[in-house]
């Protein structure tokens, strides 16, 4: 898929005239017991008083994220504010970008969705970004990837989670991103601004639905098959049209650097367009069960549609549909595009882009479809592998077991 248009400059949130006077040497040095500064070591009794400073030090800094959470939690949606969650200094920006223009054919940077870079920044794959932040000496930064980690540690014990070590950064956004899920149950996702810049999209809590049944006859679906219920309850099957209609921001107001949002499984979200201005996230996450996320998984609206048991006529009005409701509202959504060249891309792009087709091509091709394989959720791309779409559809039916 194409690159989005990359920023050359950022609306930019400084914690002081330079931002080193907190992510410097200083801020290193802080980390440190007085004791250790001149190279003594500690006492026993002075080590049990220092490891309960640290504790309290802990202790403290968890309740003031709880009690932050709670002050801006809207306890039914799902939905946690959490504004100025963490200082950003200029130069993390600015560090960011040059990383993309120097280092964007590793694996570290990729091209998703919403015409969007990805970057790697903690855990899977993000070695190249660490060792161009030593290269270039910004220990500064890498101190302040490391408070960003304790934070995302503080807000997954404050929910009795555990944090993933993936960090990304998401640059760019010419595109909105097709409403999708990426969360297992119990997963919970942190999105972070860089830039000031619009928040993510979510499908308005107050607008869903309550009649499972409803919606599962009108699909004529049951509601009661095991891999249907996760779906029918995250509004993720609901009309397209209706879908795109209900996406609002996450974070009220303005969602400057700092500010974060954490966003719950189940919940139908979407980066939004920013054509305007160079937008620039961090996503995290952390679960509460023993699932880990996948940064290569994304069910969008279409894919639930994969599912064997789901009549083919059905599978065919979606992916038609969807084609259908993104053209009349200016958007070019083309799923085919998700899988490489060959039958599945050729079957999927006739589903949706073709009227009237009788019940037995339906058949034909919804199966050549379902049959092949599924670049999901990058496009175009020959830097990740093809999956096997049954290998998506057992994750999909994973989310409910």
């Amino acid at each position: 898929m194409e690159l989005g248009c990359l920023p050359t400059s950022f609306a930019l949130h400084a914690t002081g005239a330079t931002g080193h006077s907190k992510y410097g040497l200083l801020h290193r040095q802080s980390r440190s017991s007085p004791a250790l500064q001149g190279g003594t070591r500690i006492g026993w009794t002075s080590g049990l008083l220092f490891l309960a400073q640290s504790r309290r030090v802990k202790r403290a800094r968890r309740q003031a994220v709880n009690i932050q959470a709670k002050r801006h939690m809207t306890t039914s949606s799902g939905i946690v504010e959490l504004p100025e969650l963490l200082q950003v200094p200029s130069m993390v920006t600015q560090v960011i970008q040059s990383f993309i223009e120097e280092c964007g054919h590793l694996d570290a940077v990729l091209p998703i969705t919403g015409k969007r870079t990805q970057v790697h920044v903690s855990g899977l794959r993000s070695e190249a970004f660490k060792d161009y932040l030593d290269q270039h000496g910004h220990g500064a930064i890498q101190d302040w990837l490391h408070d960003l980690r304790e934070k995302l540690q503080d807000i997954a014990e404050t929910n009795d989670g555990e944090p993933s070590e993936d960090i990304l950064v998401l640059v760019g956004a010419e595109e909105m991103q097709v409403p999708h899920l990426d969360l297992s149950p119990g997963q919970r996702q942190v999105v972070m601004a860089l830039t000031a810049t619009t928040p993510t999209l979510v499908y308005n809590p107050e607008a869903v639905p309550s009649d499972v049944d409803e919606i599962a006859r009108s699909l004529g679906l049951d509601a009661e098959a095991e891999e249907f219920g996760y779906f029918l309850k995250s509004s993720l099957v609901l009309p397209v049209a209706e879908i795109y209609e209900h996406m609002v921001p996450a974070f009220s107001g303005d969602f400057r650097p700092g500010d974060a949002v954490m966003v719950e499984d189940g919940i139908v979200h979407a980066g939004p367009e920013c054509k305007d201005h160079g937008r620039m996230v961090v996503f995290m996450t952390f679960s509460t069960q023993p699932k880990t996320y996948e940064i290569d998984r994304q069910c969008k609206l279409w894919d639930w549609a994969s599912i064997p048991s789901v009549p083919p006529m059905i599978a065919y009005h979606r992916l038609f549909e969807m084609r259908d409701v993104t053209l009349k509202h200016g958007m070019d959504v083309r799923p085919w595009e998700y899988y490489p060249p060959g039958g599945a891309s050729e079957a999927c792009e006739l589903l949706c882009t073709t009227p009237g087709l009788d019940v037995a091509r339906v058949e034909r091709l919804v199966a050549d479809w379902r049959a092949g394989d599924c670049n999901s959720p990058f496009t175009s791309s020959s830097l990740h592998p093809a999956q096997l779409l049954n290998d998506l559809t057992r994750w999909l039916r994973g989310l409910v077991e």
